[in-house]
C-alpha cells in the first residue's frame, strides 16, 4: 500500500448555517458607483450574475459530492487499489482480461428539471468541497484532482468521452496523457484501461454532465456500458447529471438501476426561497 491519507487533505465538511454562508455569494456594493458614468454603472451591473443564494438542493448536492469524493479518495490507499492498478496494466498489455477489483457502488445521479441550477449548484459545491486545490501526495509523489467535470458528447462517442477525460486531466495536472493516446491511435478497449488507470491514480470524483444525451442517441447504451466499465475498473465515484428523461433510461437497465440512485429535483416551488 502507498503511504497516503488523502481524506485529511480535503477541507472539513460543512453543514447547517456554516454551509449556507460558505455557499452564498453576494458581491460587494460600492457606494461610489452612483457617481460614475452611465457606461461604468451598466458594466457594474454585470456583478448581479455572480449572486448565488443556496437552496436546500445546493446543500444536498454539496453533501452528496463531498461524501462520494471522500469515499473515492479513501479507496486509493488500499490493497485492492494496488491490485486494480496491476490488473489494469495487464489488461492494457493484453496479458489478461480487464477485472474489476475495487468496485464502484458509490456512484450516483443528480436528476433535475432543465434550468433549475443543477450545474451551478454542482460547480459551487465542488469549489467549496475542494477549495479549488489539487491534492499532492508524497511517498510516492502523486497529484490528485478531487473532482473533475466533463460533458457527455452529443454523439455519445465512447472514444470522445475517454479522450476528453484525458484532455481535462492534462489541463489540470500539466501531463501528456491525451497526446500519447492520440499519437498511439489507441483503440477504445485500450483507452478504457488507460483512462481507468488515470482515474484511479489522479481523480477523486468524476462528474459527467448532460447525461440525457444517451437517451436520444443510438449509441447511448454503448456509452453507458463504457461508463459502467470505467466505474468497475477505476473504483472512483462517478456522478451522472441530467434531466428527468435520463432517470427513466437508467431504470430500464437492471445493472444501472443501483447506480442511478441519487438526488432528484422537480421545478422550483413558488415558496419563500423562490421569492427571496
Amino acid at each position: 500500500m502507498y503511504n497516503w491519507n488523502m481524506a485529511k487533505e480535503l477541507p472539513p465538511m460543512l453543514a447547517g448555517m456554516d454551509l449556507k454562508e460558505k455557499l452564498m455569494v453576494l458581491p460587494d456594493y460600492d457606494e461610489d458607483i452612483k457617481f460614475k458614468s452611465q457606461a461604468e454603472r451598466l458594466m457594474a451591473l454585470n456583478e448581479i450574475y455572480n449572486i448565488y443564494l443556496p437552496s436546500q438542493m445546493s446543500c444536498e448536492i454539496y453533501s452528496k459530492i463531498y461524501l462520494a469524493m471522500l469515499r473515492s479518495l479513501q479507496k486509493k490507499d488500499t490493497k485492492q487499489a494496488v491490485q486494480q492498478r496491476n490488473a489494469n496494466f495487464k489488461g492494457i498489455k493484453k496479458q489478461s482480461e480487464y477485472t474489476g477489483i475495487v468496485g464502484g457502488s458509490d456512484s450516483f445521479t443528480i436528476i433535475g428539471a432543465s434550468g433549475i441550477g443543477k450545474s451551478s449548484a454542482i460547480s459551487r459545491a465542488i469549489k467549496i468541497a475542494t477549495d479549488d486545490k489539487i491534492i499532492e501526495m508524497e511517498n510516492p509523489y502523486c497529484k490528485i484532482i478531487p473532482a473533475l467535470t466533463v460533458q457527455t458528447p452529443f454523439d455519445c462517442s465512447v472514444k470522445s468521452l475517454l479522450l476528453e477525460i484525458l484532455r481535462v486531466v492534462d489541463e489540470e495536472l500539466d501531463t501528456h496523457y491525451f497526446d500519447m493516446a492520440v499519437k498511439s491511435k489507441a483503440t477504445v478497449d485500450v483507452l478504457i484501461g488507460s483512462v481507468s488507470q488515470v482515474c484511479l491514480n489522479h481523480i477523486g470524483l468524476l462528474v459527467v454532465d448532460e447525461i440525457q444525451n444517451v437517451v436520444f442517441h443510438k449509441n447511448g447504451r454503448q456509452l453507458i456500458g463504457a461508463l459502467t466499465q470505467l466505474i468497475n475498473l477505476s473504483g472512483i465515484s462517478i456522478c451522472m447529471v441530467g434531466v428527468p428523461e435520463s432517470a427513466e433510461f437508467f431504470e430500464e437497465i437492471p445493472y444501472l438501476a443501483r447506480r442511478a440512485l441519487g438526488l432528484v429535483y422537480d421545478k422550483c416551488d413558488y415558496n419563500d426561497y423562490f421569492r427571496k
